[in-house]
């Protein structure tokens, strides 16, 4: 009889073990790990609060992480705030930016071994507006998407000094059929830049600041930046890129 009792609470003691366990509204699923080891503990909340999933353990810093079998998925339904990252892009002035000039064009030029810009040497005064397309992975839904906050302009102007140089626009474009395109020349609300126009041995990394950053969810749209530049005689002004500062909602 005592070895029966003996093996009858060893056998409780076990199970009491690999079961979770609940105490004020919470359950620690321990699935038989060590009194050492990390593990989620399972949260209730009272009506009106949603429940939620917490690590705990003795270690200071516990990842969480969610591992389906085989080839399930997680799936994750209804509304939620969506983390975000933030990211940096260049856009390159070889491949994404433009000139409207065609007498005097602004071409693709090899500066040095793996260095290109989008220059020109001016032969009198001209006048170039510039255009750069920003490709990014924009998505229709609110909040999703990309969020351009900041920008930089990468130039150079050397040899005689811009006349003048006056920034124009981030703004986005919107195309539908048969229909006179929408053109938003505020995106991001008002963009605080200086525009340099004297001569430099070496690139500009002209800084731009957004006053209302937003996410661009519309539709048939992209996003476009404008500038322009008068040159004087000899002048030379080169167009490496864009740098692109946002912030991607991962879903």
């Amino acid at each position: 009889m005592r070895r029966f009792l003996k093996d009858y609470w060893a056998l409780l003691i076990i199970a009491a073990l690999a079961a979770p366990v609940m105490w004020m509204g919470t359950a620690d699923i321990l699935s038989a790990q060590p009194v050492n080891s990390n593990t989620i503990r399972a949260v209730d909340a009272p009506s009106g609060s949603p429940p939620f999933l917490l690590a705990t353990g003795i270690d200071a810093n516990i990842g969480l992480t969610l591992t389906p079998k085989g080839t399930g998925v997680v799936t994750i339904n209804g509304l939620f705030s969506a983390p975000a990252i933030a990211q940096q892009v260049f856009i390159n002035a070889g491949a994404n930016c433009f000139a409207d000039n065609t007498a005097t064009p602004m071409i693709r030029t090899r500066v040095a071994q793996s260095d290109w810009a989008l220059a020109r040497t001016a032969a009198g005064a001209e006048t170039q507006n510039i255009e750069c397309a920003f490709v990014l992975p924009t998505r229709t839904t609110a909040n999703k998407g990309v969020r351009i906050d900041s920008f930089s302009i990468v130039h150079q102007i050397t040899v005689v000094a811009l006349t003048s140089s006056a920034f124009q626009a981030l703004a986005t474009v919107t195309y539908a059929n048969n229909v006179a395109n929408s053109i938003n020349a505020t995106y991001g609300g008002a963009a605080t830049i200086t525009m340099p126009t004297a001569t430099q041995a070496n690139p500009y990394v002209t800084a731009a600041t957004l006053a209302a950053p937003a996410f661009m969810n519309t539709a048939n749209t992209q996003i476009v930046l404008d500038y322009q530049v008068v040159q004087a005689n000899t002048g030379v002004y080169r167009l490496y890129g864009i740098i692109v500062n946002f912030t991607e909602a991962l879903y």
